[in-house]
């Protein structure tokens, strides 16, 4: 499984992990740390704590976080969002709470980038993240470019795992006895991707 055949990623290049401690991300980190050597790359991980979820929850993650990146010699960082800065956002650009931690995720970690002078931030985004997003964009009203789902990598940013599902990445964790957190709040139908992915994608996929 190399996710970075998948990629344009250049070699010898410095890639900072946004490592939450999902099975995603897991995965992503642990493909990437053991393809490292072949591709010359430094790696660095860090994990946003937003402050929206149960303080336990995040410190658990975070600490699941550090004590992989210990194991594999990869240098981790924590770091904290304001929730009063997430909500200015919300405020600012008239988004819901999960888009303006994700705008607020990805500040945090540019900004961390430019601190360490990482050349590319790998996010976990996968296959099903990806429907999901054409869904959402779809129901939004989105014309023909909506179908077009999640980029691949931008100047900065690369994908790794789109071609990749959830299914597949949880199965390398369990058959490398990996662990991993799940996000309880993904359940929580109170959310429209939640609601795509928990109940309409599943009854579309059945059809």
């Amino acid at each position: 499984m190399n996710i970075l055949k998948r990629i344009n990623l250049p070699r010898n290049a410095s890639c900072l992990v946004a490592l939450s401690g999902g099975g995603d991300s897991v995965a992503m980190l642990d493909l990437a740390y053991k393809e490292s050597v072949n591709y010359g790359l430094t790696l660095y991980a860090a994990k946003v704590m937003h402050g929206i979820r149960s303080g336990e929850e995040e410190e658990a993650e975070a600490r699941l976080c550090e004590r992989l990146c210990k194991e594999r010699d990869i240098p981790f960082e924590v770091l904290t969002a304001d929730v009063d800065t997430v909500e200015d956002i919300q405020l600012r650009y008239g988004c819901g709470p999960e888009q303006a931690a994700r705008d607020f995720r990805r500040n945090l970690l540019e900004n961390h980038k430019g601190k360490i002078t990482a050349d590319y931030i790998l996010f976990g985004h996968t296959a099903d993240d990806n429907l999901e997003t054409v869904f959402m964009r779809l129901l939004s009203g989105s014309g023909p470019e909506g179908l077009s789902g999640i980029s691949q990598d931008t100047s900065s940013i690369f994908r790794p795992l789109l071609g990749l599902t959830r299914s597949d990445l949880r199965e390398y964790l369990v058959s490398r006895d990996i662990p991993w957190i799940e996000d309880r709040t993904n359940m929580e139908n109170i959310y429209r991707r939640n609601r795509l992915r928990n109940e309409l994608i599943p009854l579309v996929t059945d059809i």
